[in-house]
């Protein structure tokens, strides 16, 4: 709802600690679409809120850290946390209303940011503090991750555009936990989705955790 070029998200249990005076041109001078604190726990301990990217084998996961003093990029904001670009938070489309669980919905968020050539980035100056422990996070297997996981890790880039191909089609038949039915029609939007969005794809998760552990 509102019209500010840069908008701070913070849950209610969630104490802003310190703001630096210059946080937007900071933020600019980064050019990230959006900046994360550094968060510290209801005992004063700093939070492995910096998230990256990996595969083991061919499963997609995270690897949380605590930020150092430089702090640099993470793949999402911890608990959504953070001081968001609008216009470009609204130009990736923001948070998918069809992933309804949080945890897979944020993920689905950071990926897309990344593989659309979108950074989110930990920044050391920006600090909050959790007044209690964090919610566990629900990471059921669900639609929300098939969703996820269609959007994300089954896309591969190919020369200059993103590719969802038919020949996933099986393996997500055996592997999504969905009724034939409900899974042809959710592979088959996802496809028309990604096919519309083929060129706001810079790259796909693999050369992404690749790229990752180089920069790393």
């Amino acid at each position: 709802e509102s019209i500010a070029p840069y908008l701070l998200v913070v849950w209610s249990d969630i104490q802003p600690a310190q703001m630096p005076v210059r946080l937007v041109e900071q933020i600019r001078e980064l050019d990230v679409l959006c900046a994360a604190p550094v968060v510290r726990n209801d005992r004063g301990e700093v939070v492995p809120s910096m998230i990256a990217p990996a595969f083991f084998r061919s499963l997609f996961r995270t690897v949380a850290v605590a930020p150092g003093p430089a702090g640099g990029a993470t793949l999402v904001p911890w608990a959504h946390i953070g001081v968001y670009d609008r216009a470009r938070f609204e130009q990736l489309g923001g948070f998918d209303a069809q992933i309804d669980n949080p945890y897979w919905q944020l993920l689905d968020f950071g990926l897309r940011a990344y593989l659309w050539g979108e950074r989110i980035a930990v920044l050391p100056a920006f600090r909050a503090e959790a007044l209690r422990p964090p919610a566990a996070d629900d990471t059921t297997p669900d639609l929300s991750y098939a969703r996820f996981h269609l959007r994300n890790l089954s896309i591969r880039f190919v020369r200059d555009q993103a590719r969802l191909q038919l020949r996933r089609l099986p393996s997500f038949l055996v592997n999504s936990g969905l009724g034939w039915m409900s899974a042809i029609r959710v592979f088959m939007e996802t496809r028309r989705w990604v096919h519309d969005r083929r060129y706001r794809f810079v790259q796909d998760a693999r050369r992404l955790t690749e790229l990752w552990e180089i920069d790393a």
